[in-house]
């Protein structure tokens, strides 16, 4: 079961999808890791049930502090961190040997192996399972095994280039490494809903079997390729963990506004929203925990 009410990390992370120059203003207001705890907890405390997050080191270390004071928390990791890949894509060896030598320094030998061979052999289906694997690890030893994944979910830019260019096997590999190898709900983000619910049913994927982060919101903010289009594959995934992003457009609706829409929606499981003060983070939380709930498996308004 996914959890209802998630709290997102973009603003831990300096992430805006509004516009380049509030990203670049963002990434200047980065939060400390001591404060972002004091706005995760406060989400919680408010109602928040689950954190989605990118596997970077800032909120590693922010997982860290948070596991310390409130066990069990429910994660729902997004992989890989693009932000960081992004900045080593230029150099692939050295996307690779910054790779292998993290592996190494974790000083465990079984996923050493399991890493450095796949490597030398060009496995590429190996090499997914040993990375999700590394992942894995970083998370258990910051939270000390005190948390709980519900699901991994492959970063949206990942998903959106895989599903752009049939790239079929990748997707297929990353389902099989996460259900069979990690025993983990798979899952994808995406800003093309439609798109990418029609390459699952052409790869025999059931939509069904994984969780999908897509945007929902009044204004069609980052619903590709249109407002109408992603509404019309939601009524048809019934049975499908849809976890709606972006509920505020970025800021431009009012809380109200936006959840009166969400509410209408059939088949929404859960819904993420990012805050960047504890005030926020009381106010928003509680308000979406008050104003709903889930009913086999849809939201309505109490």
């Amino acid at each position: 079961m996914l959890d209802s009410i998630l709290v997102g990390d973009n603003p831990f992370q300096g992430v805006s999808h509004v516009s380049g120059e509030r990203s670049r203003q963002r990434r200047k207001e980065v939060l400390t890791s001591d404060y972002a705890v004091s706005v995760l907890l406060a989400a919680f405390e408010a109602g928040a049930q689950g954190f989605a997050f990118s596997v970077a080191d800032n909120t590693l270390r922010i997982l860290k502090r948070a596991a310390e004071t409130n066990r069990g928390l429910n994660l729902y990791p997004i992989v890989p961190a693009v932000t960081f890949y992004a900045r080593q894509a230029s150099d692939p060896s050295s996307l690779v040997g910054y790779y292998v030598r993290e592996v190494l320094r974790t000083m465990n030998p079984h996923l050493a192996i399991k890493t450095v061979v796949p490597i030398l052999n060009m496995d590429l289906a190996r090499m997914l399972v040993s990375y999700l694997e590394w992942e894995l690890l970083r998370i258990w030893r910051a939270t000390n095994r005190q948390c709980n994944i519900k699901a991994i979910l492959m970063h949206e830019i990942v998903t959106d280039l895989a599903i752009a260019f049939n790239a079929r096997e990748i997707v297929m590999r990353f389902v099989r490494a996460s259900t069979h190898d990690l025993k983990l709900l798979p899952g994808f983000v995406t800003r093309n809903l439609p798109f990418l619910v029609r390459r699952l049913e052409e790869w025999q994927i059931e939509p069904s079997d994984v969780v999908i982060c897509a945007p929902f919101n009044k204004v069609g903010f980052q619903m590709n390729p249109s407002k109408e289009e992603c509404e019309q594959t939601l009524r048809k995934l019934p049975s499908c963990g849809i976890i709606a992003m972006s509920v505020f457009a970025g800021g431009y609706l009012r809380p109200a506004e936006a959840m009166a829409y969400i509410n209408a929606l059939p088949n929404i499981r859960s819904i993420i929203a990012g805050v960047s003060t504890v005030e926020q983070a009381a106010e928003t939380f509680a308000m979406l925990s008050q104003s709903f709930s889930r009913s086999a498996g849809l939201w309505h308004n109490r």
